[in-house]
């Protein structure tokens, strides 16, 4: 009987999925090492497999994490993961045309956390976004764009644990009314902008820290609900945001449109 053996090149590549699908997001460093492969062929594994779409690399870290592909019986983690990998080669080509970075937001509990950015890759000193980087809700472009586009129901639910956790929208907007008229408007507008009282702090920063910024959001939407946001961020010393909204809205929401377009072709 013909002895059948195992393509051993196969094998490396599965061994090199099996740590990323456990430890993600991993460098090229920490896979070669604890599955004891050179350097130099781990980093040609890690290529074949991101060209085939296997794994994705991200924009901030170059860590590499799993693709779509390897997500399609994880409901929460395929809508992460896929909207990062649909949306980063959109918001790249955005920021190469229009100069400015882009950062992609999921909601997570009562804040909004960065999945992708692509602020390494602007010409213009803009301070830096991580990856699970945190910020509020009430004041943000990002988090207000979700506010103003979410469920009436989860909407509720938020403003209400926000109370809990003493975040009163009356501490920004005076009052109930006030803030359901700047949603509102938002709406109509299809697009939000920072509160004036927010300067740019995150979970990564002080209370007082200033990141010089201005910022247009956008929701990204799955049916009625909100999948994600995306903003662009500029130096508020440049451009205005009407001017901002003039030149480059439109870019912003076909980049949220396309990247959902993208994920629910998978």
């Amino acid at each position: 009987m013909v002895e059948i053996k195992t393509v051993r090149a196969i094998e490396r590549a599965v061994r090199v999925l099996q740590y990323i699908q456990s430890y993600a997001p991993a460098s090229l460093e920490e896979i070669h090492k604890a599955i004891d492969l050179p350097r130099s062929t781990t980093a040609r594994i890690l290529l074949t497999l991101q060209r085939e779409g296997m794994i994705r690399r991200g924009f901030v870290d170059g860590l590499y994490r799993n693709s779509i592909l390897m997500f399609r019986h994880a409901a929460g983690a395929k809508l992460v993961e896929g909207l990062a990998e649909a949306a980063a080669p959109l918001m790249e080509a955005s920021c190469r045309q229009t100069g400015w970075p882009s950062d992609l937001m999921v909601r997570s509990g009562l804040h909004m956390e960065v999945i992708e950015t692509t602020r390494s890759l602007t010409p213009f000193p803009v301070p830096p976004a991580r990856l699970r980087e945190q910020v509020i809700f009430p004041t943000t472009a990002i988090g207000r764009a979700y506010l103003a586009f979410c469920p009436e129901a989860e909407l509720e639910l938020i403003l209400k644990d926000l109370e809990k956790f003493g975040v009163a929208i009356k501490s920004f907007y005076g009052n109930r009314d006030a803030f359901e008229r700047e949603m509102q408007t938002i709406r109509e507008k299809g697009y939000a902008d920072r509160h004036s009282s927010f300067r740019g702090k995150t979970s990564l920063t002080g209370s007082n820290y200033d990141d010089g910024l201005s910022a247009i959001a956008v929701p990204v939407m799955d049916g009625c609900e909100v999948a994600a946001c995306l903003n662009m961020v500029w130096n508020r010393r440049l451009a205005t945001p009407d001017e901002m909204v003039r030149d480059h809205l439109e870019n912003l929401k076909n980049t949220a449109t396309e990247a959902i377009d993208i994920l629910e072709r998978q």
